[in-house]
């Protein structure tokens, strides 16, 4: 038997129909049936999101048939005297505008491998090495860390129509951890810490985008990538692509093997718009730290992805908590941020980590158990009872790190503890002890550290019980307090919901300690108080001025009826978000840049 080989070919040559025509050829002799799969999820967002929800017509040649088989994928039949290669083509609609999923019009195509390649399982007998090409319309480019790989494309007649690139990818990670952008626009690439970056943005309404929008950038880049060098050593590959995405209001971000998407509104490039600056150089930063903390220093479970099912890790808090506390760190160290930025980030954290009672029923190690269920599909009482590793990790890296300093006398943080895992257990490093990371690694790596050698038993209780992490307590030892701004509070009653206006103003949560917890439901509308119509929030704070603690007539629309209903109105409970000090010894440690030892 001939040695099979994969080849996969995407089509975008009529991007306007949103329709992606894919083949996938099987070369090798058949003479039994083949199973292929659609993964069923995409590394880095932990939740099946079943892609094979957007294939249509799919098909193959040589009179073989193919049928539905199992969750995830299809039976392929040979004709009865076997034939030589297999072409299945399929199409994939690509509607969705996220960082996880495919999304073309006539402007971009943005196609993640894990949402359009289709892998042969059971009964495949050839290796899996493989080819990727990529038909586009003639003035587009693609951006994609496979341009490292550049390969030839078979010699098929579905093969060499239009504007063509191949590339051949030298494992699994490289094939399914990398997404391609193509477009029209061109890469601004430099060069930074020895290693060539590259830079494609696209905006989803067509805008311009000034040149010194994507000069700030770059400038930004360049000082995250100094500071996490010196921090970690050189960097490990040669290349690395940003994908940024500019929308009218989505966000999100999604770190691959040396390369991201980061999605933002295009707001954050325009002058003078500091929270939205402020966020996307939060975004490109953490997701450029998972080049180490997640991609190269990866869970035992993952030394391997099986993306066919759900595979649980019980440290997603060190991984996304982690990367969110460290990835925030340098863009303070680098310069990125000013001390004035790091702390309104904080504040508006505090007031999402003070909102919730999660803590009293799920513990950070079981929250990144669940995160299959609960973070990407929360409902409206999740955060009575769900916290998340992102934010809740975060929080506790925070307490570690400040009581290491205390405890070293400012010489350094858990940053150290980053690189030090990094090395022992990374998948490149250049000191491997053990490949893959387990909690016993960090507790260990941890002890080990001058200033950490008590604090195993701080970090098993911040992780593995139902605590609330004393964030307060640790900002006091690095000299800053938080503090409560009660002063447009005092009139205005409260009613502890959380509320959105879609042409009338419905409920959507509930505050810890609200009120209206076991009075109203999920989605019923707020339509009057005291018989004076209310339409959005700005009209229903007017109103509750000056009736704080009073009995006020609500009326409501539930499930289409109207219903009146007396209810006593409270006070909002006084919350410590507001970071006051000028910070000790062991805030300017924190803050001082690595590249400066």
């Amino acid at each position: 038997m001939m040695q099979a080989k994969i080849h996969h070919r995407a089509s975008c040559l009529n991007p306007a129909s949103r329709l992606l025509d894919v083949q996938l050829l099987l070369q090798g002799e058949f003479d039994s049936s083949i199973d292929i799969e659609m993964p069923r999820w995409v590394p880095g967002s932990y939740m099946i999101r079943e892609p094979l929800k957007h294939v249509r017509d799919i098909s193959v040649n040589n009179g073989a048939s193919i049928a539905r088989h199992g969750e995830c994928g299809y039976r392929i039949k040979p004709p009865r005297n076997g034939c030589k290669d297999l072409l299945i083509e399929y199409q994939i609609l690509c509607p969705d505008l996220t960082v996880r999923s495919n999304h073309m019009d006539a402007s971009h195509l943005h196609l993640v491998p894990t949402f359009t390649w289709m892998m042969p399982s059971r009964g495949w007998q050839g290796s899996m090495d493989c080819t990727v090409t990529l038909a586009m319309p003639e003035h587009w480019t693609a951006a994609t860390q496979l341009n490292c790989h550049a390969g030839d494309a078979p010699k098929h007649k579905s093969w060499g129509k239009g504007n063509e690139k191949t590339w051949l990818p030298p494992n699994l990670d490289e094939l399914y951890d990398g997404i391609i952008e193509a477009n029209s626009n061109s890469d601004d690439s430099r060069m930074m810490s020895g290693a060539m970056h590259h830079l494609r943005i696209w905006d989803a309404g067509s805008y311009d985008i000034p040149q010194e929008a994507i000069t700030r950038i770059q400038n930004c880049m360049e000082a995250l990538v100094a500071e996490y060098v010196a921090l970690f050593g050189p960097l490990p590959f040669d290349e690395y692509w940003t994908i940024l995405h500019l929308t009218g209001g989505a966000r999100g971000g999604l770190e691959h093997l040396r390369s991201q998407t980061s999605m933002v509104p295009r707001t954050a490039i325009q002058v003078g718009q500091e929270d939205g600056w402020r966020d996307l150089v939060s975004l490109l930063s953490h997701e450029y730290l998972h080049l180490w903390n997640i991609k190269r220093l990866r869970p035992v479970e993952y030394l391997e992805y099986d993306l066919s099912k759900e595979v649980r890790s019980n440290l997603l808090w060190w991984f996304e908590g982690g990367t969110s506390w460290l990835g925030d760190v340098i863009c303070l160290k680098s310069g990125v941020w000013s001390e004035e930025d790091w702390r309104k980030d904080m504040e508006r954290k505090m007031k999402r980590f003070l909102a919730g009672t999660g803590n009293e029923h799920q513990s950070l190690e079981t929250s990144s158990q669940e995160a299959w269920i609960h973070l990407y599909m929360p409902h409206t009482y999740s955060r009575e009872s769900t916290i998340s590793y992102y934010l809740e990790g975060e929080m506790v890296m925070i307490c570690l790190d400040a009581e290491m300093r205390r405890r070293n006398k400012g010489e350094y943080g858990l940053e150290q503890l980053f690189a030090l895992l990094w090395k022992r257990h990374g998948l490149d490093s250049p000191d491997l002890e053990k490949l893959g990371l387990r909690y016993s690694d960090i507790r260990k790596g941890l002890v080990s550290l001058k200033g950490g050698a008590r604090l195993g038993s701080m970090l098993d209780e911040l992780v593995q019980e139902e605590v609330r992490p004393d964030v307060e307590a640790a900002m006091a030892k690095l000299g800053l307090e938080f503090s409560s701004s009660d002063d447009d509070k005092k009139e205005k009653a409260w009613l502890g919901l959380r509320l959105a206006t879609e042409n009338g103003l419905y409920v959507r949560g509930f505050l810890p300690e609200s009120p209206l917890r076991d009075i109203l439901l999920p989605d019923d509308e707020l339509v009057a108080i005291d018989g004076l119509r209310v339409r959005n929030k700005s009209q229903l704070d007017t109103l509750l001025v000056g009736r704080r603690g009073d009995l006020i007539s609500l009326t409501i629309s539930r499930h289409g009826a109207l219903t009146c209903i007396e209810v006593q109105t409270g006070t909002e409970p006084s919350l410590a978000t507001s970071l006051k000090g000028d910070g000790n010894r062991l805030w300017k440690s924190l803050i001082k840049s690595d590249q400066d030892s």
